[in-house]
């Protein structure tokens, strides 16, 4: 009769940990993992702002039930999986973006030509250097409530967020967004980086005339589903 009924507190308690924290699967097709990069220079007419996103990713999220705060999130990104400028995508999520104020344009339509040319030099040694360096790291090191006022909307945490790009970490803290729906969890951050920080030269042509911002965003909208909801 003991033994029965350790057995069963044992079993309630390993059940009821189990369901304080619980593991989420990031919904690949559904989620933006971004970066925003602006043109700028005297010519910057002639030059394009571009959506960098990530084709493919490898992302853990252990969600916390008793306290969200305690959620924790990592993503590795291998760098040659970055992409650049697919219009469809670009243009669907261009007013989140104006209304975030991360971008205050329209993104422009780049041939197929185009598109490989920017990414080549994406990927090349004075940027991403992505023969050196195979992945982009980043991984959620606190969370806080804290709203924030974001361009139009505001935003009800603050993010401790360790990125590493190019074999640099830089950990800041970045507002951001946290929802548990009906089985699904809504994550939402916005950060201002420079690519000087990580060691990277911003694209230059025609003796800077043209060229890209040092400023950029790291934009991230994930949805994700628990092991109970798919």
């Amino acid at each position: 009769m003991k033994k029965t009924l350790l057995c069963a507190i044992l079993c309630f308690m390993t059940i009821f940990t189990y369901g304080l924290n619980e593991e989420f699967t990031v919904v690949g097709n559904k989620s933006l993992l971004s970066v925003v990069v602006q043109k700028a220079g005297v010519a910057s007419y002639l030059a394009h702002d571009h959506l960098i996103y990530a084709y493919k990713f490898d992302a853990t999220l252990n969600y916390s039930h008793k306290n969200e705060n305690d959620t924790t999130f990592s993503i590795k990104i291998k760098a040659d999986n970055l992409y650049a400028d697919y219009h469809p995508l670009s243009k669907m999520w261009n007013p989140t973006l104006n209304k975030l104020g991360a971008f205050s344009r329209k993104f422009t339509k780049l041939s197929d030509s185009d598109r490989k040319k920017v990414r080549t030099n994406m990927l090349s040694s004075s940027q991403l250097d992505s023969k050196n360096h195979t992945y982009i790291k980043a991984k959620v090191l606190q969370i806080i409530d804290k709203e924030t006022q974001v361009g139009e909307r505001k935003f009800n945490k603050l993010i401790k967020l360790s990125l590493t790009v190019k074999g640099k970490t830089i950990t800041r803290e970045i507002p951001g967004n946290m929802k548990l729906k009906n089985g699904t969890l809504f994550v939402e951050a916005l950060g201002k980086y420079k690519f000087t920080e990580f060691g990277i030269t911003p694209y230059s042509a025609l003796l800077g005339a043209i060229r890209n911002s040092d400023d950029f965003h790291l934009y991230v909208n994930m949805r994700a589903k628990g092991k109970s909801k798919k």
